[in-house]
């Protein structure tokens, strides 16, 4: 793909990532976003219906005509309400409560690929967003895979970008490689010690900045890092920027797990068990806000306590059912929008069986 203009001696890909190996649940998940607009039409904001239908369509079929690509599935979430589909996305990745595969949630047409938990957000803010996210993954090894979408989409279309300012994107902020790597991580410990303020203002001098994920600092103590600029660097120093402050943030919190153990052990796994009675006879399918962040508070310390080993997980697992049917009732109403009705048979069938229903 073209390379976007970058700032002279850029460091080569290393191994920062290595630590996520390492990191016991601390990390959640990394991804990698690249927006992509096609040379041909306005962007978005001036787009007639017309031409956001043509857009599609091109996206759609340089899938269709391209060998590596062309069996990725189709997935239509229109029908879907946007920010009940971030939320589901979001949450889907913070459960880890379980090793089950689940898919991935976008809030416009979306072209996904469940292997490799890969998909192209059409129409949204750009012409077409790539992402691929993954869990407890090694951040250049997502790159790598986002970068060879990117290649194989460019074969077939003709992508907006100026040889002086790399890819042309509807928000300025995107300019350049428009490039976002990011890592989520949960982090209970650091909001409690107040640590997370620190960390957060002494990794914006590397270009990286922390937000909450659900949009607010007390909504489950989960935080996504991302890179701030894109313009003035290649693709490859800004997933490193990101990469290099992962083993920082799973130091930090993981000394403030130890100090929060140390000080007052009994405490915590009090608060621990608790809130794991309380998720048990909490309403799911409420997407009321306070429920949601009754559900993202208690869903913390229950990962904490797990983490810690001061809950077994075998006290877990009516909870990974519960979420389990959350999914699957998302992707039924998926399947039948797509009028593709022998997996919604199947994900009847398994929402019955979980449900203690005969099928």
């Amino acid at each position: 793909m073209p390379t976007a203009p970058a700032a002279a001696n850029s460091p080569s890909v290393s191994t920062a990532t290595a630590a996520l190996s390492l990191a016991s649940g601390i990390v959640v998940s990394c991804r990698v976003g690249l927006s992509r607009n096609i040379a041909e039409f306005p962007f978005l904001d001036v787009c007639s219906v017309d031409q956001r239908t043509e857009i599609e369509s091109a996206v759609r079929a340089s899938v269709r005509w391209n060998n590596q690509i062309k069996d990725l599935t189709i997935v239509d979430c229109q029908q879907l309400e946007l920010m009940e589909h971030q939320f589901l996305a979001e949450l889907e990745a913070v459960v880890g409560l379980s090793g089950r595969a689940s898919s991935t949630v976008a809030a416009e047409p979306s072209i996904c690929n469940e292997s490799l938990n890969s998909c192209l957000i059409i129409n949204e803010e750009d012409h077409f967003r790539i992402q691929v996210t993954s869990r407890n993954t090694e951040l250049h090894s997502v790159w790598d895979a986002a970068n060879q979408l990117d290649d194989e989409l460019e074969q077939r279309l003709n992508l907006a970008f100026s040889p002086r300012w790399g890819f042309l994107t509807a928000c300025p902020s995107n300019v350049g490689t428009g490039l976002r790597a990011s890592v989520v991580v949960h982090v209970p410990a650091l909001m409690v010690s107040g640590g997370i303020h620190e960390l957060q203002r002494r990794l914006a001098r590397s270009n990286v900045v922390g937000r909450e994920v659900f949009g607010d600092p007390a909504g489950g103590d989960f935080y996504r890092f991302s890179n701030q600029a894109t313009l003035g660097f290649d693709e490859a120093t800004l997933v490193e920027q990101v990469a290099q402050i992962i083993p920082q943030i799973v130091a930090a919190e993981s000394e403030a797990r130890e100090n929060w153990l140390t000080t007052d052990r009994a405490g915590l796994q009090r608060e621990v068990q608790s809130s794991l009675e309380r998720l048990r006879a909490l309403d799911l399918t409420d997407s009321t806000d306070q429920n949601r962040f009754e559900l993202t508070r208690l869903l913390s310390r229950v990962r904490l306590g797990l983490q810690l080993e001061l809950l077994p997980t075998a006290q877990t697992e009516s909870i990974v059912c519960k979420f389990e049917l959350i999914q699957l009732r998302e992707r039924l109403l998926t399947a039948i929008t797509q009028e593709d009705y022998g997996a919604a048979s199947r994900f009847r069938d398994r929402i019955k069986f979980l449900s203690g229903e005969s099928v």
